[in-house]
C-alpha cells in the first residue's frame, strides 16, 4: 500500500470521527436528553458520553455563572429584607 493512500485513508476515518464528535456534541447543546444521545452514539454507558461529548460552551457557562449571580443578589435582599425591623 503506498503511503499516499494510507494517509488518505486515515484522513477520511479522521473526518468521519471528527463529523460524529460534533454532531454528538451538537446534540446535547440542544439539549437531547442525554440517554438519547447516548443510544445514537452507541455507548454503553452514560458516563462515556457525558464525559467525551458533553462541552459547557463559552455561552453556557456565563448563562451558568449569570443564574448563580442572579440567584445569590435574590438570596442576599431576601435575607436583608427579613432582617430589617420597622420602628
Amino acid at each position: 500500500m503506498k503511503v499516499s493512500h494510507l494517509h488518505s485513508n486515515l484522513s477520511a476515518s479522521r473526518r468521519t470521527h471528527d463529523l460524529r464528535h460534533t454532531c454528538l456534541t451538537l446534540l446535547l447543546d440542544e439539549r437531547t436528553p442525554p440517554h438519547v444521545v447516548q443510544q445514537i452514539a452507541g455507548h454503553a454507558a452514560l458516563y462515556a458520553t457525558m464525559t467525551i461529548y458533553a462541552h459547557a460552551s463559552t455561552g453556557q457557562r456565563r448563562a451558568a455563572l449569570d443564574q448563580l449571580g442572579d440567584h445569590l443578589a435574590a438570596t442576599t435582599r431576601h435575607t436583608f429584607d427579613d432582617s430589617t425591623t420597622v420602628t
